[in-house]
């Protein structure tokens, strides 16, 4: 039998996975784009995109800061490697969220684990980097796989496998 809290956790659960859907499409479609596009073309946009921002307050924004520092880690990271981690991070959740989608316990299990190697790693790049966006999305995640777990458990005692 559902509780209202059970309802709850399945809701929050059900937008979590929207979000995560819509974040693994932008991350295929993002890392597609860092494979056809070079490191200096990512420099000029960058260059071009906070322009009008240093014209207005030429002793650094927080924003143009935070685009300076993020354009330099993707050049010094490479194109390539930032590619590949964002499709592989996509198709992988992509995958995941289709089995979660249909139900299947393994899938929300697999997807922990997984999420909780891109936690470790999101981690390890944050204690580098000290990116406000890398927190933001490892917070998410750990409240994601907070929700994965507790839908899980949801489903095995929906099941009776309790």
């Amino acid at each position: 039998m559902e509780t209202i809290s059970d309802r709850k956790i399945t809701i929050l659960f059900r937008i979590s996975l929207m979000v995560k859907v819509m974040q693994g499409l932008v991350e295929v479609l993002l890392g597609a784009a860092f494979l056809y596009v070079k490191s200096d073309t990512i420099t000029r946009l960058f260059q071009e995109f906070i322009r009008d921002e240093l014209l207005e307050n030429p002793s650094y924004s927080k924003t143009s800061h935070f685009l300076i520092q993020t354009g330099n880690t993707i050049i010094a990271t490479g194109t390539l490697f930032i590619a590949l981690y964002l499709l592989s991070h996509g198709i992988v959740k992509l995958l995941l969220i289709i089995g979660v989608l249909k139900k299947k316990l393994w899938a929300y299990y697999v997807f922990i684990v997984i999420l909780l190697v891109f936690i470790g790693y999101q981690i390890y790049r944050y204690s580098i980097t000290r990116s406000p966006l890398v927190l933001i999305f490892t917070l998410f995640d750990v409240f994601f796989t907070w929700l994965a777990w507790q839908e899980s458990q949801i489903i095995k005692r929906a099941r009776g496998n309790i």
